[in-house]
């Protein structure tokens, strides 16, 4: 049931945050974001 983990990840990541960071030109943060949501995500 992998593809439900994932999709429960995709739906855990703060895309409006993430699309406000590109927008302002800072895509190591946004980058940083993801990482950690995968990061605690994966510990889980």
């Amino acid at each position: 049931a992998w593809i439900k983990d994932l999709y429960e990840l995709l739906n855990r990541i703060d895309y409006q945050r993430i699309e406000k960071i590109i927008e302002e030109g800072d895509a190591t943060q946004a980058s940083g974001i993801l990482r950690t949501s995968i990061l605690s995500w994966s510990q889980s």
